[in-house]
C-alpha cells in the first residue's frame, strides 16, 4: 500500500491471497469470480485492478488405503475425524511416490502452524501411537506378501 499510512487514502494497493482447497476445479472457480469481482469494482471505480497468478499447487489426495478409514488405524480404537488440510506439507512431496497419510492432533484453540500453538502431551502420544501401529501393520504385511 502506497503512501503506507493507515489514515491516508493509498495510491496503491496490493494485495495477496491464498486460495486452497481439495478440489482444483473449485479452486479455480473462487479464483475467477474474485478477479470478476475486482474487475467489476475497478470499472465502476474508475480505478484499474490487474491479476497475476504467482503458484499453483495441485491438491494432493492421500492414499485411502492407509488413511483413518482404513483397518490401520483401527488398535487404538478411538474416534476420529477426517480433515482436509489446506497447509503445504512434506506429504505433498512424497505422495506420488509412496502411500501417505497424515494424523492431526487437536491443539488448544486450534490453533496450528503458529508460535502459540500447543497440543496436549497424551493427544501427541496418541498420535504417534497410530502412527506406529500404521507403520507396523504396513511392516507385516510387506513382510507377509
Amino acid at each position: 500500500m502506497s503512501p503506507g499510512l493507515i489514515n491516508a487514502v493509498p495510491g496503491r494497493v496490493r494485495i495477496s491471497l491464498d486460495v486452497r482447497g481439495p478440489a482444483d476445479d473449485a479452486v479455480q472457480g473462487v479464483i475467477a469470480d474474485v478477479v470478476a469481482f475486482a474487475e467489476r469494482a475497478a470499472a465502476a471505480g474508475d480505478f484499474s485492478a490487474e491479476y497475476r497468478q504467482r503458484q499453483t499447487v495441485p491438491a494432493t489426495r492421500m492414499d485411502e488405503r492407509i488413511g483413518p478409514r482404513s483397518r490401520l488405524w483401527r488398535p487404538t480404537g478411538e474416534p476420529f475425524t477426517t480433515m482436509i488440510s489446506g497447509a503445504a506439507h512434506d506429504t505433498m512431496c512424497v505422495a506420488d511416490r509412496v502411500p501417505t497419510a497424515m494424523v492431526f492432533v487437536p491443539c488448544r484453540d486450534g490453533l496450528s502452524h503458529t508460535p502459540v500453538e500447543d497440543a496436549n502431551p497424551a493427544d501427541a502420544a496418541l498420535g504417534a501411537e497410530i502412527m506406529l501401529g500404521a507403520i507396523h501393520a504396513l511392516a507385516q504385511e510387506r513382510t507377509a506378501a
